[in-house]
C-alpha cells in the first residue's frame, strides 16, 4: 500500500504541475486546456486500474504461497504414511508367523481398523483372512501341478541280462521279459541284418 500511496503522491504532483501549466497557458487557446483535462482523466483511470491489478497480483502472490506452504505439509504426510512398517511390528508379524505374502494384507487391515498391527492380528476378520490364505496355500502345494514322473529310461540289453544275473528276473509276459529273452539269444531278428 505504500507503494500505492507513493505511486498516487506522485501522479496527483504530475496532476497538479499539469493544473499550474494550464493556469499559465490559460492565456492561450482553451483547446490546449481541454486537452490536458483528457490527459488528467485519462491518468485517473490508469492509476484507479493500475491500483486494481497490484491488489489482483498480491492476492494471487498470497494465494500461491499459501498453497506452496501447505503442499509440502500434504506431501510430508504422504511421505509418512508410505514409510514401512515399524521394526515392532515386523517383529510381531514374525512371532506371529505371518506368511511373507499376508503381510501387506495385516498391514492394510491395521490401517483401516485404525489399530496397531498387533491388534490388527487379533482381529477375527484378519484372522479368518490369515487361515483362509494358509489353506489355500498348503491346498495348492498339496496339489502341485508339477507332478514328478519316473523316468522313461529303457534299459539296454547288457543291463537287463546283468539284472537277470543277480536274481532280478522280470515278470513274465513283460516287455523287460521280452527284452532279456531276445538278449541271450542275440537281439531281435530285425537288428541282425
Amino acid at each position: 500500500m505504500i507503494n500505492e500511496n507513493n505511486e498516487v503522491q506522485e501522479t496527483s504532483q504530475e496532476e497538479e504541475e499539469h493544473e499550474e501549466e494550464t493556469v499559465v497557458e490559460d492565456e492561450s487557446t482553451e483547446t490546449e486546456v481541454d486537452e490536458t483535462e483528457e490527459e488528467a482523466d485519462d491518468s485517473d483511470e490508469t492509476v484507479n486500474e493500475l491500483k486494481k491489478k497490484v491488489e489482483t497480483l498480491e492476492k494471487q502472490k498470497n494465494h500461491w504461497r499459501k498453497k506452496a506452504t501447505t503442499g509440502s505439509k500434504v506431501e510430508s504426510k504422504v511421505a509418512t504414511q508410505s514409510d514401512d512398517i515399524s521394526s515392532t511390528d515386523l517383529y510381531t508379524l514374525v512371532r506371529a508367523d505371518v506368511h511373507q505374502d499376508d503381510v501387506s494384507e495385516v498391514v492394510k487391515a491395521a490401517k483401516l481398523l485404525d489399530v496397531t498391527v498387533s491388534e490388527a492380528l487379533e482381529d477375527s476378520a484378519v484372522q479368518a483372512i490369515l487361515e483362509k490364505r494358509t489353506a489355500h496355500r498348503k491346498a495348492a502345494q498339496a496339489t502341485n501341478t508339477k507332478t514328478a514322473r519316473k523316468s522313461s529310461h529303457k534299459p539296454s540289453d547288457a543291463e537287463v541280462v546283468e539284472e537277470a544275473k543277480k536274481g532280478n528276473i522280470p515278470d513274465k509276459g513283460s516287455s523287460e521279459a521280452e527284452q532279456l529273452f531276445w538278449a541271450r539269444r542275440g537281439g531281435r531278428p530285425e537288428n541282425r541284418r
